[in-house]
């Protein structure tokens, strides 16, 4: 009978603290994007928005950004070695940036690269930026987060571009993983479960 007790208790434990993927959709960063190269420039090229996490969200070990809409090529044209220009088609970055000015010295950030035409859910982790070292993701927890995503192009000189790329997201989500929920259970209240 002890054995199955505490089995049981180890059963609760694990499931209090057990970690989940809690998502977070930021309809305000969906839209049409343009890289803003050449005008008249229909969409911007960055929306931004502040949120702050769930007040539910105790820690975390890192965040994941999701996106999904559909992009089209633009054209660059760059001069050769010879001087004679070539063509050759793109689509931005997009790139996320979230930060708490003010608070937290450096940024995390993720770039994802769209394809041309139709994405869905494609996603890749924020990394830390500046200063140097392994930014911990729960500083963001409890603070106004800016986020910032950005559809751009860096040229490189004899380049211009003779077409903008543009799209659409229809959906741009945070993902929170390994987020350990706040939950009531306490060590009491566990073995207030067995009496």
């Amino acid at each position: 009978m002890a054995r199955i007790l505490v089995f049981m208790v180890f059963t609760v434990l694990a499931a209090i603290t057990s970690a989940d993927t809690i998502d977070i959709s930021f309809p305000e960063l969906t839209g049409d994007f343009e890289t803003g190269w050449l005008p008249p420039d229909t969409a911007p090229s960055t929306r931004s928005t502040t949120f702050i996490f769930p007040p539910d969200i105790q820690s975390m070990d890192g965040m994941r950004l999701v996106v999904s809409g559909d992009f089209y090529e633009g054209v660059i044209i760059c001069v050769n070695y010879i001087g004679e220009p070539d063509t050759s088609s793109f689509t931005p970055d997009l790139t996320l940036i979230a930060s708490v000015p003010g608070v937290i010295e450096g940024f995390f950030y993720a770039t994802i690269l769209p394809p041309v035409g139709s994405f869905s859910s494609m996603s890749t982790f924020l990394q830390y930026c500046c200063p140097s070292g392994p930014g911990n993701p729960d500083l963001l927890l409890g603070e106004i987060v800016t986020l910032e995503l950005s559809c751009e192009v860096g040229l490189i000189l004899p380049c211009s571009v003779d077409f903008d790329s543009f799209g659409t997201l229809t959906e741009v989500r945070l993902q929170a993983v390994g987020a350990v929920p706040e939950d009531g259970y306490s060590w009491g209240g566990v073995k207030a479960l067995f009496r």
